[in-house]
């Protein structure tokens, strides 16, 4: 037998919707202790088994990676057929008891394709050790521009040089600036580049869209900018330590306020010395608490018109409204600016080819 059987998928699949607490719990007891005990049998055949079983665990037991609880439980279910001593095939038979449990993670893999796809980028961005910053031009003025492009999407192999035309036509005191781009692909937010465009409209349109992809997406975004802003704190303080006589200038659309909020909660350095944020997605309780009164200027741009930003927070962030949507009402530090731009700024999307145009109107 090399496949499941119709009858098999249909009996497994009744197993799989009445997983519980109780089996997940009993698969990360067990789990870690059946992958030893099969590398201990010394038999190559069993490799791709133990590398399947180690990836699922792994999505398993990072519980900061979001997962929809139908994959959660497909998850269980394979593993928990894993370490149990009711196969169809008993695992005691030389040469093919492995061959049923082998079938079974197939499966599963399978059904979860999308998830272990961003489970992949999630690790990456946990444990990276490749540069986040990437240096577009040197500049030898007194500016130095630190761009975060937030969700945007990433694909166009023109991307640094688009955005670099558009932070090339800031003005500043000089026209040398140097300018470092925040260089990481968001390649799993499928989901989000599709429902997004369609959203982020005056009419308010409400398309079909796969939810649970929308969330995990989402939830994931949140948690690599988290991730990533770690390793960005030190790479912003080298920035600093080479141009100590440069003004840092730090420029973030959307998420790429979490990236760089994060950085700056990592120290108590002064890594920047002025922020524009533009559909920030942080909140106002959060954006206190990192800069405080580390003397950071702050330019806040936001939309009331940002259907996109609204429409995320509406459906999945209801315990608050993002600073992208409104003005800073109790500021507890200085110099910080809100700029209301809702009759520039009707839709997110403008904020991709706009920022710079709204930077030039600041005297």
């Amino acid at each position: 037998m090399k496949e499941l059987s119709e009858k098999h998928k249909e009996k497994y699949q009744e197993r799989v919707n009445k997983i519980n607490v109780k089996d997940e719990t009993k698969v990360k007891n067990r789990i870690q202790k059946e992958i030893d005990l099969l590398k201990k049998k010394d038999n190559s055949k069993l490799k791709g088994l133990i590398e399947k079983a180690e990836l699922l665990a792994s999505m398993l037991e990072n519980h900061d990676f979001p997962i929809s609880a139908t994959s959660k439980n497909w998850i269980i279910f394979g593993l928990n057929y894993l370490i149990s001593d009711v196969d169809l095939i008993p695992d005691s038979i030389p040469g093919i008891g492995y061959a049923d449990d082998n079938m079974i993670l197939n499966w599963v893999i399978k059904v979860v394709k999308q998830d272990i796809e961003r489970f992949d980028d999630f690790i990456n961005a946990k444990n990276t050790k490749e540069p986040l910053l990437k240096n577009i031009i040197q500049g030898d003025g007194d500016t130095q521009l630190v761009f975060f492009p937030g969700f945007f999407d990433s694909k166009s192999e023109s991307y640094n040089n688009d955005w670099l035309k558009l932070l090339s036509s800031i003005k500043t005191n000089n026209s040398s600036i140097g300018i470092s781009i925040f260089d990481w692909e968001l390649k799993y937010l499928k989901e989000l580049n599709l429902t997004l465009p369609i959203i982020d409209h005056k009419l308010e349109l409400k398309p079909r869209y796969d939810t649970d992809a929308f969330a995990n997406e989402w939830q994931q975004l949140k948690v690599d900018m988290k991730n990533l802003g770690r390793k960005l704190s030190v790479e912003l303080y080298n920035i600093r330590k080479a141009n100590p006589n440069k003004e840092i200038v730090a420029i973030c659309l959307n998420t790429g306020s979490n990236a760089l909020f994060t950085a700056l909660e990592m120290t108590t350095r002064k890594l920047v010395d002025r922020i524009y944020l533009f559909g920030a997605t942080c909140s106002e309780k959060r954006f206190i608490k990192v800069i405080g009164n580390k003397g950071i200027g702050v330019h806040n741009f936001f939309s009331e018109n940002d259907h996109a930003l609204r429409f995320i927070y509406d459906n999945y962030e209801h315990q608050h409204t993002p600073i992208g949507l409104g003005e800073l009402h109790s500021l507890k530090t200085t110099g910080v600016i809100n700029i209301d731009v809702s009759k520039t700024i009707t839709r997110h999307l403008d904020y991709r080819y706009k920022f710079a145009d709204l930077m030039n109107t600041i005297d």
